[in-house]
This record gives structure tokens, C-alpha cells and sequence, in this order.
């Protein structure tokens, strides 16, 4: 865990080696920080073979271990197999959601974004930034500016329109539908504007 946290990925794959070879078992921290050092080291194979030793255990139902097989999958684009593991994984959270959400958005799958957030609403799952950043990411790429300026009430609610992210991802969603009042006078509100405020708004 220190290495992996301090950036010393090969250091921690190597320390995960010999303990295999001196008889000890890893336990759910262990496969978390094993599938995290991987994925930074862009080690997909071996990651790959960690989740084959995760799945003789019973710690792939381990929320930990489930966001790293979530990423692993996710950054490969492989969202099949990333789908088999988010069935599994325990849904109480925001984070595989998010993780999800986001990842289909950035891959062009808008459609089964704008799906699983609606699963998510229905799972009584509380939306967080990241959430919404991802969602509105997806509704302007995949014209679903309805539901986007539906969302902006629900961000307003939850006191997410002062983070500038979420604010960056409405302007997109506004200017994509046209309308222009409504982005400028967002971009006029945000106080925190950043780089992509700029070139959003241009």
C-alpha cells in the first residue's frame, strides 16, 4: 500500500511476487493496490492475471477490488467485461456508478450512460459531482439536451453549480441546444472559470 500511494508501482508488484512464493495470501487490499499499480504502470496483462487470482477468492464482491477491476476494464474500452463486473459489484456506493457513467460518455455510448444514470436514480443512488460532470458530458455528445436542462435543477438542488466542472458540462449542454442566453449567463455566474469555461463558452 505505501509504495503503490508513494508511486512505487513495479516496487509493489514485485513485493505482491514474493509474498505469493513465500506462502501468503492476499487479502482484498492487496488485489486493490495490486490492480492499481498495474493499471498506472500500463501492465493490462498482468492486471488481467491478478483479476484470474481474484476470482478463486470471494473478494471480487469486495467494493475496493471492484472499482479496480471497474477501471482496468474501463481503460481498456473493453465495457463487456466491464459490465460483468459491475453486476457484481456492490451498488450502495456512487463510485462505480460514477466510474461507469463516465466511462460509456467517453466512449461514445451515450445511450446506455444516460441509461445507467436512470438505474442509478431508481437505485435511490445520491449523484455526486463526478456523477454529473459525466452525465451532462453525455447528454450534450449524445443530444440529450432535455434531459440535460432537466438536470441542471437537480444540480442547482444539490449545490453542485458552484463546482466548475459540473457548470463547465451545463454551458456545453445549453450551447449544444441553442441555447445561448442561458449558457452566457452561466458562464456570467461562474466565478471559478478555468480553462475549458473559456473555450466551451467560444
Amino acid at each position: 500500500s505505501c509504495y503503490v500511494e508513494n508511486g512505487f508501482l513495479e516496487d509493489s508488484l514485485e513485493l505482491l511476487s514474493r509474498m505469493g512464493m513465500e506462502g501468503f495470501m492476499p487479502n482484498n487490499y492487496t488485489f486493490a493496490c495490486a490492480l492499481k499499480a498495474s493499471i498506472g504502470l500500463g501492465a493490462f496483462g498482468y492486471a488481467k492475471s491478478v483479476h484470474g487470482r481474484i476470482l478463486k477468492t470471494c473478494y471480487e464482491l469486495d467494493p475496493r477490488v471492484g472499482i479496480g477491476l471497474l477501471q482496468l476494464y474501463t481503460q481498456l474500452g473493453d465495457m463487456s467485461d466491464a459490465l460483468k463486473v459491475f453486476s457484481e459489484v456492490p451498488k450502495g456506493d456512487v463510485v462505480p456508478w460514477s466510474l461507469m457513467i463516465a466511462r460509456f460518455g467517453q466512449n461514445g455510448f451515450c445511450d446506455e450512460a444516460v441509461d445507467l444514470f436512470i438505474r442509478m436514480r431508481k437505485a435511490f443512488v445520491v449523484p455526486n459531482e463526478f456523477t454529473f460532470t459525466s452525465i451532462l458530458n453525455a447528454c450534450a455528445i449524445g443530444k440529450y439536451h432535455g434531459l440535460g436542462k432537466q438536470l441542471h435543477g437537480l444540480v442547482v438542488k444539490g449545490g453542485f453549480d458552484l463546482d466548475v466542472y459540473v457548470s463547465n458540462a451545463l454551458i456545453d449542454v445549453y450551447a449544444k441546444c441553442e441555447k445561448m442566453d442561458t449558457a452566457v449567463k452561466l458562464f456570467a455566474e461562474l466565478s471559478n472559470r478555468n480553462e475549458v469555461s473559456w473555450n466551451t463558452i467560444i
